[in-house]
């Protein structure tokens, strides 16, 4: 968030969404008869809270989430954590009671990308998740401003656990090099 760390790139990934979300929104725009805009949303109260929206009508009435998903997912139709609080930011920031996601199958590399339909899935707005991202929100941006990392949380755990790999992998090799010299 503060342009310090440089991201690996996941060009491939990015632009097969891209073209699945063109195609999806097409489909969708044709089922609906109106069209949906892609638009990035900045809250004027908290310019600091933006959302990114894959699709929103012309009267910002009803906005879509499209998602390139696997077979099981898009089967069960069931929504992770991270979806729901994603749609949460957007509803917190457009004002909306509602999203609209449509899943899409994740298509076969081998084969190219082929979008043939969708699947959607309604989630409703949750004022008590509301309340907690908008809360957690305002205590990152202010960390950002204070220039201080925000407190670890059970994500940082791996890379602390590597980290501590990676020290006793390297005492052992220096124990295992002094070892095999002192054969010498």
């Amino acid at each position: 968030k503060t342009g310090r760390r440089v991201r690996e790139s996941n060009a491939y990934v990015l632009t097969q969404g891209h073209e699945v979300e063109t195609k999806v929104r097409a489909l969708y725009e044709m089922d609906k008869g109106e069209d949906f805009g892609e638009l990035l949303v900045e809250w004027e109260a908290f310019p600091f809270i933006r959302a990114s929206l894959d699709g929103i009508n012309k009267d910002r009435t009803k906005a879509v989430e499209i998602k390139m998903v696997g077979k099981d997912r898009f089967e069960s139709g069931e929504l992770p954590e991270h979806f729901k609080i994603q749609a949460t930011q957007q509803m917190l920031v457009t004002g909306l009671d509602e999203i609209t996601f449509l899943f899409a199958r994740q298509p076969n590399k081998a084969k190219g990308i082929k979008v043939d339909g969708y699947k959607e899935i309604v989630y409703k707005r949750d004022d008590a998740l509301m309340k907690e991202l908008f809360e957690a929100l305002k205590k990152f941006w202010k960390a950002v401003q204070d220039d201080k990392p925000p407190a670890k949380t059970d994500k940082d755990k791996p890379e602390e656990t590597n980290d501590r790999i990676k020290g006793i992998l390297t005492k052992w090799a220096a124990a295992d090099k002094r070892a095999k010299e002192a054969k010498k």
